[in-house]
């Protein structure tokens, strides 16, 4: 099953290619760019009841990767990254931190759930627009450590069931207890940076959306907030934006 090229009478176009469109509102709209479009600089148009928006542009890479890691996770300074259990309900924070959110420390040994986006194709190769269905794992390769410990990944890839998420299950490496234990990745030649806490990292959530006439069951998506500027997208992600 594909995502939808228009959803509520909205279209938006990449460098002449169709986007897959995720999510609209008033003031936001959620797209995939094709894969078929090139990289460097590409044209931008929105398309709603109202018209079409002026064309604007944005950078295509082949990879540009982000770890979720949202606005209300940068305390005192420092941006944390969210991390799940496998139980896929209790988060790695401090108990009690947050009411009526499970959650535990991290130990060394524990396998921790991540998500991103922009790490690039996979094998066997999936295409944007395509919900997840079958068994795969990323193409490039990839490093998450935690302080100076490279960590055990035992599934890089995308998410099943979603559109261009990727999920990492990581095993917590013998690292030092503490509140701000520094995580970073690379992949195709990118560098990321994050926090995880010994871990804090506070909660977020996800919506069902009813089907719509190209979707013939009911969708999982993540909630992306509106960014005012690169800069809040891109401390959203936990990535560095690109140059201008």
């Amino acid at each position: 099953m594909n995502a939808p090229a228009s959803l509520d009478g909205t279209t938006v176009r990449i460098g002449g290619q169709a986007a897959f469109i995720d999510y609209v509102s008033p003031g936001q709209v959620n797209a995939q760019v094709p894969s078929n479009v090139g990289t460097g600089s590409q044209p931008i148009t929105v398309t709603t009841g109202a018209g079409t928006s002026a064309t604007y542009t944005v950078t295509v890479n082949q990879v540009q990767p982000g770890l979720l890691a949202s606005p209300s996770f940068n305390v005192g300074g420092r941006q944390y990254v969210v991390a799940l259990f496998p139980d896929g309900v209790t988060y790695v924070l401090p108990p009690g931190l947050i009411a009526g959110v499970p959650s535990r420390r991290a130990r060394p040994g524990d396998t921790i759930t991540l998500y991103g986006v922009g790490f690039g194709p996979v094998t066997p190769n999936i295409p944007a627009g395509q919900v997840v269905a079958q068994s795969n794992t990323l193409a490039s390769p990839l490093q998450i450590s935690l302080g100076q410990t490279r960590a055990t990944v035992p599934f890089a890839g995308l998410a099943s069931g979603n559109i261009g998420l990727y999920q990492f299950n990581v095993v917590v490496p013998e690292v030092a207890a503490g509140d701000a234990v520094p995580l970073t990745f690379t992949v195709g030649g990118s560098v990321g940076r994050c926090y995880i806490r010994l871990f804090r990292i506070e909660h977020w959530r996800w919506t069902w959306r009813r089907p719509t006439r190209r979707m013939k069951k009911p969708t999982k998506r993540m909630v992306v907030p509106k960014f005012a500027t690169e800069a809040e997208e891109a401390e959203w992600w936990c990535k560095k934006p690109p140059s201008p």
